[in-house]
């Protein structure tokens, strides 16, 4: 039943929006919206995230064909849904931004919230999952084309166990929340006391405290893998642009995104407010500096698809490099591949016995002078018809 309810508050909000702007109805809202400037510049904020969210959600779409394989898009299949709803996020937050105070009680209020966390958690969990998985691909791909002659930290069997239990237990703990904060709605609607109240509270602090160690660890993961396959990939002479862009734009996106939600978790938790336009001013400077961070690594993975010269997938399948034997020198490479000296090959070499007995009587002129050869059954014909 609350499923439903919450599944429908977008549909609710829209129609109300509607009627307020004289499509009919007995509700109505004032045009001239007696609010706080903080507020109505949050919800201005929100709506405009929105926008460019939408904006990116269709850029990520238009941009699938240009990987020409399927595997690879599957970090950009990922980051084209937490786009999605990163959009529903931020135009249901700005809706609830507008009718809080005039339309919507504490229910419905509690219920818009409700749908907010869950489309909150999909956005937190899954963008930092876009980007390691992009890293996982990428770190194949350099272990390939060497020839899986090095290790690449990203790639390690270990390494991809501990991403994505990290992610799982952060998805979990963010439906956890969800479930808390349901349960909380459910009582208000049927009369809670004191108990349910400060029962809730104690839940949610802890469930928000340990949302954020854990999504402080996940960019932590995202920042040291980022950092060790950029080196990696430099120690190996491989040049691949997607791991430089993310190394050198995302970490420090992800640095200070990680870094905002600490001290935003621990300012909420230590701080109380006395106006109303103190809290505000707190959301909006939470939402702007949280938006920069997330839409700029959303665009920065926008970009990745787009580079020229990207190796998707080894060339050639499982190596890169030709099948030709030889032997790597140390000299300066060229583009993304070693110096390679070709050698001749082995049926080269090693000569046939006919071929070598010719080139010993050649050496030696006295014996073909003094002895004739004898002819033998087992003797090779001095005329030899190819078919």
């Amino acid at each position: 039943m609350m499923i439903s309810k919450i599944v429908l508050i977008p549909f609710f909000a829209g129609s109300v929006m509607a009627r307020g702007r004289g499509g009919g109805g007995s509700v109505s809202i004032d045009d001239n919206w007696d609010a706080p400037g903080v507020q109505k510049a949050l919800m201005a904020f929100a709506i405009i995230f929105a926008v460019f969210s939408l904006v990116q959600f269709v850029y990520i779409l238009k941009n699938f064909t240009k990987i020409p394989f399927l595997s690879p898009r599957a970090p950009y299949i990922i980051l084209s849904i937490t786009t999605f709803f990163t959009f529903l996020w931020y135009l249901l937050y700005g809706i609830l931004t507008r009718l809080r105070d005039d339309i919507l009680d504490s229910i419905a209020t509690g219920q818009v919230n409700a749908a907010l966390v869950g489309f909150f958690t999909v956005v937190v969990t899954f963008q930092p999952a876009a980007v390691l998985l992009l890293l996982q691909q990428r770190g194949s791909v350099l272990q390939a084309s060497r020839g899986n002659a090095i290790s690449v930290f990203p790639s390690l069997l270990w390494k991809r166990i501990v991403d994505w239990a990290l992610i799982g237990l952060t998805f979990i703990i963010h439906i956890s929340y969800v479930g808390n904060y349901a349960a909380y709605i459910a009582a208000i609607e049927a009369g809670y006391s004191s108990r349910t109240y400060s029962a809730y509270i104690a839940a949610s602090k802890g469930l928000s405290y340990t949302l954020t160690a854990f999504f402080v660890l996940l960019c932590l993961d995202v920042i040291i893998t980022s950092i060790v396959l950029f080196v990696q990939a430099k120690r190996a002479q491989w040049t691949d642009p997607v791991t430089r862009r993310i190394c050198l734009i995302g970490v420090p996106l992800f640095a200070i995104y990680a870094l905002e939600w600490l001290i935003t978790t621990i300012y909420y938790g230590v701080t109380i407010f006395h106006t109303l336009e103190a809290l505000y001013g707190a959301n909006l400077a939470d939402l702007i500096i949280e938006s920069v961070c997330r839409l700029g690594i959303t665009a920065l993975l926008i970009v990745t698809m787009t580079l020229p010269g990207v190796e998707w997938v080894p060339v050639g399948g499982a190596s890169g490099y030709p099948d030709t034997p030889g032997q790597w020198s140390d000299g300066t490479p060229v583009g993304n591949q070693p110096v390679f000296v070709p050698q001749q090959p082995y049926y080269q070499q090693q000569q046939p016995y006919w071929n070598q007995q010719q080139t010993y009587f050649q050496q030696q002129p006295y014996y073909q002078q003094q002895q004739q050869p004898q002819q033998s059954p087992y003797s090779v014909p001095s005329t030899v018809t190819r078919i």
